[in-house]
Protein backbone atom coordinates (compact mmCIF):
# COMPACT_ATOMS: atom_id res chain seq x y z
CA UNK A 1 0.00 0.00 0.00
CA UNK A 2 1.15 3.52 -0.73
CA UNK A 3 2.50 5.59 2.14
CA UNK A 4 -0.27 7.87 3.52
CA UNK A 5 2.30 10.61 4.07
CA UNK A 6 2.86 10.64 0.32
CA UNK A 7 -0.82 10.23 -0.51
CA UNK A 8 -1.97 13.29 1.41
CA UNK A 9 0.20 15.80 -0.50
CA UNK A 10 -0.91 14.13 -3.72
CA UNK A 11 -4.52 14.68 -2.75
CA UNK A 12 -3.86 18.31 -1.85
CA UNK A 13 -2.08 18.84 -5.16
CA UNK A 14 -4.99 17.28 -7.04
CA UNK A 15 -7.45 19.47 -5.15
CA UNK A 16 -5.39 22.55 -5.92
CA UNK A 17 -5.27 21.58 -9.61
CA UNK A 18 -9.05 21.24 -9.79
CA UNK A 19 -9.54 24.52 -7.98
CA UNK A 20 -7.13 26.20 -10.38
CA UNK A 21 -9.10 24.69 -13.26
CA UNK A 22 -12.37 26.15 -11.97
CA UNK A 23 -10.76 29.37 -10.73
CA UNK A 24 -8.39 30.12 -13.59
CA UNK A 25 -8.23 33.84 -14.33
CA UNK A 26 -7.86 33.17 -18.05
CA UNK A 27 -11.45 33.85 -19.04
CA UNK A 28 -14.34 36.19 -18.17
CA UNK A 29 -16.28 33.35 -16.54
CA UNK A 30 -13.48 32.28 -14.21
CA UNK A 31 -14.27 32.06 -10.51
CA UNK A 32 -12.14 34.98 -9.23
CA UNK A 33 -13.49 37.25 -11.96
CA UNK A 34 -17.03 36.21 -11.15
CA UNK A 35 -16.37 36.81 -7.46
CA UNK A 36 -15.00 40.26 -8.20
CA UNK A 37 -17.97 41.14 -10.38
CA UNK A 38 -20.86 39.52 -8.57
CA UNK A 39 -20.09 39.43 -4.84
CA UNK A 40 -19.08 42.80 -3.41
CA UNK A 41 -18.32 41.21 -0.02
CA UNK A 42 -15.63 39.04 -1.63
CA UNK A 43 -14.06 41.56 -4.02
CA UNK A 44 -10.99 41.78 -1.81
CA UNK A 45 -10.43 38.01 -1.91
CA UNK A 46 -7.56 37.28 -4.29
CA UNK A 47 -6.72 34.22 -6.32
CA UNK A 48 -4.22 33.10 -3.68
CA UNK A 49 -6.79 33.04 -0.89
CA UNK A 50 -9.33 31.26 -3.05
CA UNK A 51 -6.75 28.65 -3.94
CA UNK A 52 -5.72 28.30 -0.30
CA UNK A 53 -9.35 27.86 0.73
CA UNK A 54 -9.82 25.17 -1.91
CA UNK A 55 -6.65 23.38 -0.80
CA UNK A 56 -7.77 23.48 2.84
CA UNK A 57 -11.19 22.08 1.94
CA UNK A 58 -9.50 19.36 -0.10
CA UNK A 59 -7.12 18.52 2.74
CA UNK A 60 -9.96 18.17 5.28
CA UNK A 61 -11.92 15.93 2.91
CA UNK A 62 -8.81 13.90 2.10
CA UNK A 63 -7.92 13.32 5.75
CA UNK A 64 -11.51 12.26 6.51
CA UNK A 65 -11.53 9.86 3.56
CA UNK A 66 -8.16 8.41 4.61
CA UNK A 67 -9.43 7.82 8.15
CA UNK A 68 -12.56 6.17 6.74
CA UNK A 69 -11.10 4.03 3.98
CA UNK A 70 -7.32 3.85 4.44
CA UNK A 71 -6.98 4.00 0.65
CA UNK A 72 -4.78 6.74 -0.86
CA UNK A 73 -6.64 6.81 -4.18
CA UNK A 74 -9.96 7.45 -2.45
CA UNK A 75 -8.35 10.04 -0.18
CA UNK A 76 -7.05 11.89 -3.25
CA UNK A 77 -10.50 11.70 -4.88
CA UNK A 78 -12.11 13.05 -1.72
CA UNK A 79 -9.63 15.95 -1.74
CA UNK A 80 -10.68 16.85 -5.27
CA UNK A 81 -14.36 16.60 -4.35
CA UNK A 82 -13.80 18.80 -1.29
CA UNK A 83 -12.20 21.53 -3.39
CA UNK A 84 -14.89 21.16 -6.04
CA UNK A 85 -17.64 21.44 -3.42
CA UNK A 86 -16.20 24.75 -2.21
CA UNK A 87 -15.98 26.07 -5.79
CA UNK A 88 -19.55 24.92 -6.45
CA UNK A 89 -20.84 26.67 -3.32
CA UNK A 90 -19.14 29.90 -4.36
CA UNK A 91 -20.56 29.66 -7.87
CA UNK A 92 -24.06 29.04 -6.49
CA UNK A 93 -23.80 32.16 -4.34
CA UNK A 94 -22.41 34.14 -7.27
CA UNK A 95 -25.30 33.08 -9.51
CA UNK A 96 -27.87 33.91 -6.83
CA UNK A 97 -26.40 37.37 -6.34
CA UNK A 98 -26.29 37.89 -10.08
CA UNK A 99 -30.00 37.11 -10.42
CA UNK A 100 -30.72 39.60 -7.63
CA UNK A 101 -28.65 42.22 -9.42
CA UNK A 102 -30.41 41.55 -12.73
CA UNK A 103 -33.82 41.92 -11.08
CA UNK A 104 -32.68 45.17 -9.45
CA UNK A 105 -31.50 46.64 -12.77
CA UNK A 106 -34.75 45.62 -14.49
CA UNK A 107 -36.77 47.20 -11.67
CA UNK A 108 -34.71 50.40 -12.00
CA UNK A 109 -35.40 50.56 -15.75
CA UNK A 110 -39.12 50.04 -15.11
CA UNK A 111 -39.21 52.74 -12.42
CA UNK A 112 -37.31 55.25 -14.54
CA UNK A 113 -39.63 54.55 -17.49
CA UNK A 114 -42.69 55.19 -15.34
CA UNK A 115 -41.21 58.44 -14.04
CA UNK A 116 -40.40 59.69 -17.54
CA UNK A 117 -43.79 58.69 -18.95
CA UNK A 118 -45.55 60.86 -16.39
CA UNK A 119 -43.68 63.87 -17.79
CA UNK A 120 -43.23 65.29 -14.30
CA UNK A 121 -39.48 64.67 -14.11
CA UNK A 122 -36.52 64.52 -16.44
CA UNK A 123 -33.61 62.10 -16.43
CA UNK A 124 -31.61 63.93 -13.77
CA UNK A 125 -34.55 64.11 -11.37
CA UNK A 126 -35.36 60.48 -12.16
CA UNK A 127 -31.84 59.45 -11.16
CA UNK A 128 -32.29 61.32 -7.87
CA UNK A 129 -35.51 59.40 -7.25
CA UNK A 130 -33.78 56.09 -8.01
CA UNK A 131 -31.00 57.01 -5.57
CA UNK A 132 -33.60 57.55 -2.85
CA UNK A 133 -36.38 55.06 -3.58
CA UNK A 134 -35.02 52.75 -6.27
CA UNK A 135 -33.92 49.12 -5.80
CA UNK A 136 -31.89 48.88 -2.60
CA UNK A 137 -28.97 47.10 -4.26
CA UNK A 138 -28.52 49.92 -6.79
CA UNK A 139 -29.23 52.99 -4.68
CA UNK A 140 -25.51 53.64 -4.02
CA UNK A 141 -24.79 53.40 -7.74
CA UNK A 142 -27.49 55.87 -8.72
CA UNK A 143 -26.45 58.15 -5.87
CA UNK A 144 -22.90 58.20 -7.21
CA UNK A 145 -24.18 58.87 -10.75
CA UNK A 146 -26.42 61.69 -9.53
CA UNK A 147 -23.58 63.06 -7.40
CA UNK A 148 -21.36 63.05 -10.48
CA UNK A 149 -23.88 65.10 -12.43
CA UNK A 150 -24.74 62.17 -14.70
CA UNK A 151 -21.46 62.60 -16.54
CA UNK A 152 -20.04 59.72 -18.63
CA UNK A 153 -17.27 59.12 -16.09
CA UNK A 154 -19.83 58.54 -13.32
CA UNK A 155 -21.77 56.12 -15.52
CA UNK A 156 -18.55 54.32 -16.49
CA UNK A 157 -17.60 53.77 -12.85
CA UNK A 158 -21.09 52.49 -12.05
CA UNK A 159 -21.10 50.17 -15.07
CA UNK A 160 -17.78 48.68 -13.95
CA UNK A 161 -19.20 47.96 -10.50
CA UNK A 162 -22.57 46.61 -11.61
CA UNK A 163 -21.29 44.55 -14.54
CA UNK A 164 -24.70 43.86 -16.12
CA UNK A 165 -25.43 44.25 -19.86
CA UNK A 166 -28.84 45.79 -19.14
CA UNK A 167 -27.21 48.47 -17.03
CA UNK A 168 -24.87 49.16 -19.96
CA UNK A 169 -27.90 49.69 -22.21
CA UNK A 170 -29.50 51.97 -19.62
CA UNK A 171 -26.31 54.05 -19.47
CA UNK A 172 -26.06 54.22 -23.26
CA UNK A 173 -29.68 55.34 -23.64
CA UNK A 174 -29.37 58.04 -20.99
CA UNK A 175 -26.06 59.35 -22.30
CA UNK A 176 -27.30 59.49 -25.88
CA UNK A 177 -30.65 61.19 -25.25
CA UNK A 178 -30.00 63.22 -22.10
CA UNK A 179 -30.96 65.55 -20.54
CA UNK A 180 -34.70 65.94 -21.19
CA UNK A 181 -35.86 62.35 -21.50
CA UNK A 182 -37.27 62.66 -25.00
CA UNK A 183 -38.15 59.24 -26.34
CA UNK A 184 -36.57 57.33 -23.47
CA UNK A 185 -39.96 56.24 -22.09
CA UNK A 186 -40.96 54.13 -25.13
CA UNK A 187 -37.35 52.96 -25.50
CA UNK A 188 -37.26 51.74 -21.91
CA UNK A 189 -40.64 50.03 -22.37
CA UNK A 190 -39.33 48.06 -25.36
CA UNK A 191 -36.08 47.33 -23.53
CA UNK A 192 -37.93 46.11 -20.45
CA UNK A 193 -40.11 43.76 -22.48
CA UNK A 194 -37.18 42.35 -24.44
CA UNK A 195 -34.91 41.87 -21.44
CA UNK A 196 -37.69 40.23 -19.40
CA UNK A 197 -38.04 37.61 -22.12
CA UNK A 198 -34.28 37.13 -22.30
CA UNK A 199 -34.06 36.64 -18.54
CA UNK A 200 -36.84 34.05 -18.62
CA UNK A 201 -35.06 32.03 -21.31
CA UNK A 202 -31.68 32.42 -19.58
CA UNK A 203 -32.99 31.24 -16.23
CA UNK A 204 -34.82 28.31 -17.78
CA UNK A 205 -31.57 27.31 -19.48
CA UNK A 206 -29.70 27.75 -16.18
CA UNK A 207 -32.23 25.49 -14.42
CA UNK A 208 -31.74 22.80 -17.06
CA UNK A 209 -27.98 23.22 -16.72
CA UNK A 210 -28.20 22.69 -12.95
CA UNK A 211 -30.23 19.53 -13.48
CA UNK A 212 -27.73 18.13 -15.98
CA UNK A 213 -24.74 19.02 -13.79
CA UNK A 214 -26.42 17.51 -10.74
CA UNK A 215 -27.01 14.29 -12.65
CA UNK A 216 -23.36 14.23 -13.74
CA UNK A 217 -22.20 14.81 -10.16
CA UNK A 218 -24.49 12.07 -8.87
CA UNK A 219 -23.13 9.62 -11.44
CA UNK A 220 -19.61 10.52 -10.33
CA UNK A 221 -20.31 10.21 -6.61
CA UNK A 222 -22.29 6.96 -6.61
CA UNK A 223 -19.26 4.68 -7.21
CA UNK A 224 -17.30 6.58 -4.56
CA UNK A 225 -20.15 6.19 -2.09
CA UNK A 226 -20.30 2.47 -2.90
CA UNK A 227 -16.57 2.11 -2.24
CA UNK A 228 -16.89 4.06 1.01
CA UNK A 229 -19.67 1.74 2.20
CA UNK A 230 -17.59 -1.29 1.30
CA UNK A 231 -14.73 0.15 3.33
CA UNK A 232 -17.00 0.67 6.33
CA UNK A 233 -18.22 -2.93 6.04
CA UNK A 234 -14.60 -4.18 5.74
CA UNK A 235 -15.63 -6.05 2.63
CA UNK A 236 -13.02 -8.44 1.19
CA UNK A 237 -14.15 -7.16 -2.21
CA UNK A 238 -11.70 -4.27 -1.76
CA UNK A 239 -8.69 -6.36 -0.83
CA UNK A 240 -7.49 -6.39 -4.40
CA UNK A 241 -7.50 -2.58 -4.41
CA UNK A 242 -5.32 -2.35 -1.32
CA UNK A 243 -2.25 -3.52 -3.21
CA UNK A 244 -0.01 -1.02 -5.07
CA UNK A 245 -1.25 -2.34 -8.42
CA UNK A 246 -4.84 -2.15 -7.24
CA UNK A 247 -4.34 1.41 -6.04
CA UNK A 248 -2.90 2.40 -9.42
CA UNK A 249 -5.84 0.80 -11.21
CA UNK A 250 -8.33 2.51 -8.89
CA UNK A 251 -6.57 5.86 -9.32
CA UNK A 252 -6.68 5.49 -13.10
CA UNK A 253 -10.36 4.61 -13.01
CA UNK A 254 -11.16 7.60 -10.80
CA UNK A 255 -9.06 9.85 -13.04
CA UNK A 256 -11.03 8.81 -16.12
CA UNK A 257 -14.32 9.37 -14.30
CA UNK A 258 -13.20 12.78 -13.10
CA UNK A 259 -12.00 13.81 -16.55
CA UNK A 260 -15.33 12.80 -18.08
CA UNK A 261 -17.14 14.80 -15.40
CA UNK A 262 -15.06 17.91 -16.11
CA UNK A 263 -15.69 17.56 -19.86
CA UNK A 264 -19.45 17.29 -19.28
CA UNK A 265 -19.47 20.36 -17.03
CA UNK A 266 -17.45 22.34 -19.57
CA UNK A 267 -19.81 21.24 -22.32
CA UNK A 268 -22.82 22.39 -20.28
CA UNK A 269 -21.36 25.83 -19.53
CA UNK A 270 -23.59 28.64 -20.71
CA UNK A 271 -21.97 31.50 -22.64
CA UNK A 272 -21.60 34.83 -20.91
CA UNK A 273 -23.94 37.56 -22.12
CA UNK A 274 -21.77 40.10 -23.97
CA UNK A 275 -21.27 43.53 -22.47
CA UNK A 276 -21.97 46.70 -24.39
CA UNK A 277 -18.78 48.60 -25.10
CA UNK A 278 -19.16 52.35 -24.66
CA UNK A 279 -16.65 55.05 -25.49
CA UNK A 280 -16.63 57.13 -22.32
CA UNK A 281 -15.72 60.64 -23.30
Amino acid sequence: MLDPVAALPAGIAAAAAVFLLTASPAGPSSLPVLVARRIPDLRRVGDGRLLLSGACAGMVAGVAAWALTGMPALAAAASVLGAGALAGALRARINARRRERQDAVLAAVRMLRQLLETGAVGVSAGLDVLAERGPVALRPEFASIAGGGGRPAAWAAARARVGEPLFDLLAAAVLVQRPGGGQLGPLFASLEEAVTGVYEVEREAAALQVQARSASTLILCLPLAFLAVMCLLRSPYLDVYRTPAGQLFLAGMLLVMGAAHVVVRRWLRLPEEPRLELVDA
